[in-house]
Parts: C-alpha cells; sequence; structure tokens
C-alpha cells in the first residue's frame, strides 16, 4: 500500500511540476480555486483509499458516514486554501495597512473556518471527539526537539537553493511596510499568525484526519492523509514538496500512537520558523 500511494503521488508531483497545474488555479477567482481545489484534493485523498479497500478488502462501518467525511473534509480546505484575504479592507484602511491586514488577517479566520467546519462535520456525523487531539496526556518535549536538531542542516542547504530562497522567508511579502514603520511588532504579528496556520493545519490533517479516521480504517488512515497533505505544497518548492509526503507519514503515525498532535505541531511549527530565520539570513 506504501509502494502505490508513493507512486500514485509521484505521478501528481510530477504532472504538477510539469504542467503548472497549481498555477493555473490560483490565477482564477475563489469559486473556480475551490472547486478546483476540492476535485484535485478529493482525488488525491480517494484513490489512496481505493488502493486500501482493494488490496486488504477492507469493510468500513458506516460506509455513507464515511463518504460524506471524505467529502466534507476535502470542501473544507478547499474553501481554506482558496481564501487569499480580506479585500474590501481597502474601503476602510489605508495604505499600506489595508494590505498589511489583509495578509495578516486571513490566518486566523482560516482558523475559525477550519475549525468551525471541524465542529460542523464531527458533530453531524456523531465522531467521537469534535476536535481531536488536543489531548497533552503523552505529549512529551525532547523527542520532537531532537528531530528538529536533524531537522536544521536540512533546512540550511534549502536556503541555498534559489527556488527556495525565492519563496521564504514568508516575512518578506510584508516589505511594504517598513517603509512606514521601524517596529518590529509588524513582523512578530505576522510571524505568529503565519504560525497559528500550522496549528490549523495540525489539527486539520493529523487531529481530523487521522484521529476521525481511524475510527473507519484504523491506521490505514495515515497514508490517504499524507497524499492529501502533499497536494497542499504544490505550490512550494519541489523538494519542499516530497518530503511534505514523507513528513505527513511521520507526523500522522505519531499522532496515531500519542493521540495528540502538539508533538507534530513542534514539529511543523519549529522547522517552519527555522525556514524563516535562515532563509532571512541566506537571503541578506
Amino acid at each position: 500500500m506504501f509502494l502505490l500511494s508513493t507512486i500514485f503521488i509521484a505521478g501528481l508531483i510530477t504532472f504538477n511540476y510539469t504542467s503548472g497545474l497549481n498555477n493555473s488555479f490560483v490565477q482564477y477567482n475563489f469559486l473556480f480555486r475551490t472547486v478546483s481545489y476540492f476535485f484535485l484534493f478529493s482525488f488525491a485523498f480517494t484513490i489512496p483509499y481505493l488502493i486500501q479497500f482493494l488490496i486488504k478488502d477492507t469493510h468500513v462501518p458506516q460506509p455513507l458516514v464515511f463518504i460524506l467525511m471524505v467529502i466534507g473534509s476535502t470542501l473544507l480546505f478547499a474553501l481554506k486554501i482558496s481564501f487569499n484575504g480580506f479585500s474590501f479592507l481597502s474601503n476602510y484602511f489605508n495604505q499600506p495597512w489595508d494590505s498589511y491586514i489583509t495578509i495578516v488577517a486571513k490566518w486566523p479566520w482560516k482558523f475559525l473556518v477550519v475549525v468551525s467546519g471541524i465542529l460542523i462535520l464531527s458533530t453531524l456525523l456523531s465522531t467521537k471527539s469534535a476536535l481531536p487531539g488536543l489531548s497533552d496526556r503523552n505529549f512529551k518535549w525532547k523527542p520532537y526537539l531532537l528531530l528538529l536538531s536533524f531537522a536544521l542542516p536540512l533546512i540550511v542547504f534549502a536556503a541555498s537553493q534559489d527556488d527556495f530562497l525565492d519563496t521564504y522567508p514568508k516575512v518578506k511579502t510584508i516589505e511594504f511596510v517598513t517603509q512606514h514603520t521601524n517596529s518590529p511588532l509588524y513582523s512578530i504579528l505576522f510571524e505568529l499568525a503565519y504560525g497559528l496556520d500550522f496549528f490549523t493545519i495540525e489539527l486539520f490533517f493529523r487531529g481530523f484526519l487521522v484521529l476521525c479516521f481511524i475510527q473507519f480504517v484504523g491506521k490505514d488512515a495515515i497514508l490517504p492523509m499524507a497524499v492529501f497533505y502533499c497536494t497542499i505544497h504544490f505550490g512550494k518548492p519541489l523538494g519542499e514538496c516530497i518530503t511534505s509526503y514523507f513528513g505527513g507519514i511521520l507526523l500522522g503515525i505519531i499522532t496515531y500512537h500519542t493521540r495528540s498532535i502538539y508533538g507534530g505541531l513542534v514539529v511543523h511549527l519549529g522547522i517552519a520558523w527555522m525556514m524563516e530565520l535562515v532563509s532571512s539570513i541566506a537571503g541578506g
């Protein structure tokens, strides 16, 4: 199942980076992006499940509920990833603050959308936990700090690549603010909002797509989640996209055994902020 799922996502990655699939989505309006991402995510999420069902002849309890969970989750994240900001704010704020608030406010808004969506789906479908993965009972810091120490040399290497520095640090998207203020507060607020998005992602992918779906398929929920997770990186540098698949599997395994998203959050958020720091230094 791992081999076939890996071949499948490798094919998707190849098609995306040779055809410019993701780039073709982002240039259109919100509705078109949402529908396009919904079909992409649904395809990426369901094929690994079909592979597993064919190989293992798995009997899924409550198949209708399972199908609704798949549809609801892919639609929810399509809505999340398609939202770009609050363009109407330009009517209430002057430049550059309208642009700044539009950028920073989108992540807290996406967090609220995803949390609300998970709560609605969990309630309607009577899952065991409304917001799974928030327990810290089995959480310990040391293993995850060790993982971060292993990741640092890879991040330093990545910072030597042009495609990486074209994307990071993300904080460079608000450079226009520095022309109007020297306060670091605006960069700090940006990084906090950016960091919140990683909590949203961990809650959705590891909390919802693993811990809610294990009631249907057990540990077999991990691989489809990792394939789905990889597709949300289609607009990132190729190396980051490829490693996200294996990273998604690792974080899924951690969450499955600990029943907590906090370990994955430490790793994910730590890597994200290290990438910000290292790329800022490398970019001068």
